[in-house]
């Protein structure tokens, strides 16, 4: 079933204006009320009579019901409820009555509420856009203490957060339930007092005086307050600098240390032991040297360098600057038929580390049998250069 359509008379609190609005547009439970943005009276009419549901751009305002308000099914007889809120708390009240007594009081001239002014940047608004609703009818305010005017009270001073935030749309109107006298009754004013007026004028400085006061004393602890924050602020930025230059160069010196191209350059393998070693003897030396931790890792980060197209080029390239062929022909990979077992030296353990550093597919096997197959030419290659030499 369709929801039947029904609009309801609403008092709007920040404009003290009176409208029949769609029921849909009341959020019953906040007391507030979503308001059309349209700047033209022809459109705002046709969204409010036919209903238009309200978007997110929509604003709204306080609002308050009144006694005999109900939902009324035709647009037409809302307004005329409307008009008669415009003078009666009651709408249960006779509409031509209330008509007829205030035929005098609706010739006044009224302005619309800030509701139908909220851009200045329309200007094909008429003139006729102005004379929307007259707004309520205000009763005269007079307090009389022994046949002497009193100034009425000055409104509250505005806290620093209603001057530099704003202040809420829907804030009700302050209570004025001092005095207050009807337009028939007659009223005998008193005489023209001159001490009186200027004893006004000095109570009225005086109290102008002290709200200014407070205000400037509330703005100078704003005031305090930023500043305190902002030195804050410029503290925190030379921190946060300062850690980011540390941490620049913490990254520095790590990439500096893992750069095997920079570590060589301090560390050359060749100027701290004479190779390839020719005899045991220097072999027995090469060994020892690697047999300090920081030696070893220098070496296998210069040899893992060298290269090769494949790991048996990568291998004998690394052997070949180690020891020499007339060494190396008195080991094998075993240590049988008389001979040294290379895979117990320490040598064989930085060709392991250095190919797996060069490529890291490269398994233990795979670098073993390598080093097995150059070990078995090394007598070969021996008596090819020794019958050379002697050719020569």
């Amino acid at each position: 079933m369709a929801q039947l359509k029904t609009w309801t008379v609403v008092r709007f609190l920040s404009e003290n204006s009176v409208e029949a609005v769609p029921t849909y547009w009341i959020k019953f439970s906040e007391k507030k009320c979503y308001w059309s943005p349209y700047k033209s009276p022809q459109k705002l009419t046709k969204a409010i009579s036919n209903q238009e549901a309200p978007s997110d751009n929509w604003d709204t305002y306080s609002v308050e019901f009144f006694q005999g308000s109900g939902n009324y099914e035709s647009y037409e007889v809302a307004v005329e409820k409307c008009e008669a809120a415009k003078y009666e708390s009651d709408l249960n009240s006779d509409i031509d009555n209330i008509a007829l007594q205030n035929n005098e009081q609706r010739k006044r001239t009224s302005f619309p509420p800030k509701r139908y002014l909220i851009s200045s940047s329309d200007e094909e608004r008429s003139e006729s856009d102005l004379q929307r609703s007259p707004s309520p009818l205000k009763k005269k305010r007079i307090t009389v203490i022994s046949n002497k005017m009193i100034t009425p009270p000055l409104p509250p001073t505005p806290s620093s957060s209603s001057l530099f935030l704003g202040k809420d749309r829907s804030s009700s109107s302050t209570n004025t339930a001092d005095c207050v006298v009807p337009d028939d009754v007659p009223l005998s004013l008193p005489q023209y007092n001159d001490n009186l007026e200027q004893n006004k004028t000095v109570v009225t400085t005086s109290r102008t005086c002290e709200s200014c006061n407070s205000i400037l004393n509330e703005v100078k602890a704003i005031k305090a307050v930023v500043l305190k924050i902002y030195h804050k602020q410029c503290i925190t930025d030379q921190l946060q600098k300062q850690l980011s230059d540390d941490v620049n160069n913490g990254i520095k010196m790590m990439e500096k240390c893992n750069n095997p191209s920079i570590n060589t350059k301090s560390f050359n393998l060749f100027d701290q032991v004479e190779l390839p070693a020719n005899t045991q003897d220097m072999l027995n030396q090469w060994e020892l040297f690697l047999e300090i931790t920081e030696n070893y890792t220098s070496s296998v980060t210069q040899l893992s360098a060298i290269g090769g197209n494949t790991l048996y080029d990568f291998i004998k390239r690394l052997l070949s600057k180690i020891m020499k062929d007339s060494v190396a022909q008195n080991f094998n990979m075993s240590g049988r038929n008389n001979k040294n077992n290379f895979k117990e030296t320490k040598t064989f353990k930085l060709l392991l580390d250095a190919a797996k550093t060069h490529r890291s597919v490269h398994t233990e096997k795979d670098v073993e049998i390598a080093v097995g197959s150059w070990l078995r030419r090394a007598k070969e290659r021996h008596e090819q250069a020794l019958k050379s030499i002697r050719i020569s």
